[in-house]
């Protein structure tokens, strides 16, 4: 035993489970109550292998409810850009849930935010994105489902927000759509 190196392991100190603060119980329970405001947060997960299969996530919050939609996504084999391809197809799959899940609504949110992170990796949907053709097609077909969304209900206001760590921190919401994302890939398997 002499000479031999000795680990401490401190695993012990780790805490298996983070309870949130009594701050972030508040947010989410107000997030979930707002009747004025519908948030919508996103999500993707990826599975890797043979085929390229992404699992998409949406949770819709707002008015006493939460509801969570996912959908799998086939992207090309193309890696480049493949987190701004998600998270792409995660607003665009949002956004065409979006009218059914209004549709369920007895009273209608006057604002609906969407929380994502596109700018932050160099996303803006107001111009025109060069090169990838899978990338600019899914720009496309968002500003296509956002004017469409508009002029099915033009007395609400849309609002893209950035989704950034404090939002994403104890954010039950967030968790949500990520777990509806690696559920539709069996990827909590």
């Amino acid at each position: 035993m002499k000479g031999e190196k000795k680990s401490v392991h401190q695993q012990y100190l780790l805490n298996d489970y983070k309870a949130p603060t009594p701050e972030a119980k508040e947010r989410a329970e107000d997030i979930r109550l707002n009747k004025e405001e519908m948030k919508i947060f996103m999500s993707y997960s990826e599975l890797s292998g043979e085929l390229l299969v992404l699992g998409l996530g949406g949770c819709y919050v707002g008015q006493g409810e939460v509801i969570t939609r996912s959908k799998k996504m086939y992207p090309s084999r193309n890696k480049k850009g493949l987190h701004q391809k998600a998270m792409l197809g995660s607003l665009a799959f949002c956004m065409e849930e979006l009218e059914d899940v209004l549709n369920n609504k007895v009273t209608l949110p006057d604002t609906i935010s969407f929380y994502t992170n596109l700018k932050s990796n160099g996303i803006n949907l107001a111009t025109e994105i060069d090169g990838d053709s899978e990338k600019r097609e899914l720009v496309d077909k968002v500003q296509e489902l956002k004017r469409t969304i508009i002029q099915d209900f033009p007395q609400m206001h849309f609002e893209f927000r950035e989704l950034d760590k404090d939002m994403r921190r104890y954010n039950p919401f967030f968790a949500a759509a990520n777990n509806a994302a690696r559920r539709v890939i069996d990827k909590n398997k």
